[in-house]
């Protein structure tokens, strides 16, 4: 398996969730935008702990 950078990861999400998020809004789905942020903050903590817990 491939592995990325943490900074890599983080970055392919923000540039994922950003843009929904900011349709979401739009749109006036507050609730899929809280979401949509909520997992992209989840998994950046997420990506975080795996490179500490690391050998």
């Amino acid at each position: 398996m491939m592995h990325l950078e943490r900074d890599t990861l983080l970055a392919i999400s923000i540039a994922g969730v950003i843009p929904a998020s900011i349709i979401s809004f739009a749109l006036d789905i507050e609730a899929l935008a809280w979401a949509l942020l909520v997992s992209a903050i989840v998994f950046a903590m997420l990506v975080d702990g795996k490179r500490y817990c690391e050998p």
